[in-house]
């Protein structure tokens, strides 16, 4: 991951220096467009629009000794020759499914789904195809039915419990999330979703379970104070409405707007902001470009250059990325923004990033179903620095410095 930097800049009042800080993605491919694992034969390829597949270590089962192209095992004892062709019939329109899911067909794959499931009800693999195809359409109460089924009928994909814990979180089961991460990571294989998957753990654990307190303001001054002192006047905020921006929404200037007023309400005006449409005369000036190498290289979904002197912050500029729909599970474009916009006004506050993953000013987004707001850390934060005093820095003559990570 790139670093941001400190560099120098000259003022008239004296020294100033210029911090460069961002949010960087959740992951180094999440838009590079690497495909998702596709299924084969009858194993599910459930791929989640990462780079990387979350699922991908779901089990490929073994073709049938039996002859039959059905790749399942008919168990043993006596079977009438209807059950074995209304079987062999759900598993046909179940492998053309999957097919339709690879080729991100989802509605196409629900409805087969639906009718491999009326001739036989028993097919765990069905339901936890179609509980995930649910979840990419947004349906997670839908979806964890599915799961639920899946488990009943004996699926044996480990897989599908990390699913269901981004789901139950879109519904606020934050217990049943829990369960179902925790589950998942005694099971699981894969590096890269154990660790998405403990992310999400730690954001539900401290953020909607046990409500942790106190605040990291040491993590986040860590190269020193830095903070506005307006002696209570509100910060002057400009936000370039640019609709020529190719992908832009009307609603990225609402969230970013809500955004400045929650950090402002959320510490009782310790901060407070007063919007103008005059450029000129604004203090913090916000913008929005849909090209990541904009934002350094490529990996940031927003960046924040602050300019102060001797503490005192009196400029910042901030830059958001344009995002759009992905194929993340539960993936909300307009909720990954606000995140960002709250973690770009917190560095524009003076807010370097926190080490812990639960926090607004962690260094990555949270993953795709587990935004959140701030939280009472953040906010205890903000209100710890501005009872501080402005003053010289610890680094005052080290005009280049990288920020912590």
């Amino acid at each position: 991951m790139t670093n941001g930097k400190t560099t120098a800049s000259n003022k008239q009042t004296g020294k100033a220096k210029l911090i460069s800080l961002s949010i960087l993605l959740i992951s180094n491919l999440l838009f590079l467009g690497a495909p998702a694992v596709k299924a084969q034969g009858i194993a599910i390829g459930l791929g989640v629009g990462l780079g990387v597949s979350l699922l991908s270590g779901l089990a490929t089962r073994s073709r049938s000794q039996s002859g039959t192209s059905s790749g399942f095992r008919i168990p043993n004892g006596f079977q009438s020759n209807e059950s074995i062709r209304q079987r062999n019939a759900a598993i046909r329109i179940y492998n053309k499914a999957v097919n339709s899911f690879n080729d991100d067909d989802f509605e196409t794959a629900q409805r087969m789904l639906h009718e491999a499931l009326e001739i036989n009800e028993k097919l765990g693999d069905a339901h936890a195809l179609l509980g995930v195809c649910l979840s990419r359409s947004g349906k997670s109460a839908d979806a964890l039915d599915e799961f639920q089924k899946a488990e009943e009928y004996g699926t044996k994909q480990k897989e599908i419990y990390f699913e269901r814990g981004i789901c139950a979180a879109a519904n606020k089961n934050y217990e049943l999330a829990q369960t179902s991460l925790e589950r998942y990571l005694a099971k699981g294989e894969s590096a890269e979703s154990k660790e998405l998957a403990k992310r999400s753990l730690a954001i539900i654990k401290h953020d909607f379970l046990s409500k942790s307190s106190g605040d990291y303001l040491t993590d986040a001054s860590m190269d020193g104070i830095r903070r506005w002192n307006t002696n209570g006047e509100p910060i002057r905020v400009y936000i370039d409405d640019k609709k020529t921006v190719a992908g832009y929404r009307p609603e990225f200037k609402e969230i970013l707007s809500q955004s400045f007023l929650d950090w402002s309400t959320g510490t009782n005006e310790k901060v407070k902001f007063i919007f103008t449409n005059n450029p000129y005369e604004a203090q913090i000036k916000c913008s929005w470009t849909n090209n990541p190498a904009d934002l350094g290289n490529g990996q940031e979904l927003g960046i924040t250059h602050v300019l102060y002197s001797e503490g005192s912050i009196f400029s910042a500029e901030i830059k958001l990325l344009v995002l759009g729909t992905t194929k993340e599970p539960m993936s909300d474009p307009l909720a990954k923004s606000k995140c960002v916009a709250l973690h770009e006004i917190g560095h524009a506050l003076g807010l370097q990033h926190s080490t812990q993953e639960f926090d607004t000013m962690y260094f990555q987004v949270p993953p795709s179903g587990f935004e959140f707001a701030l939280t009472l850390r953040d906010l205890n934060t903000v209100v710890a620095l501005y009872e501080k005093p402005a003053g010289p820095n610890s680094d005052s003559g080290n005009l280049t410095k990288a920020i912590r990570k």
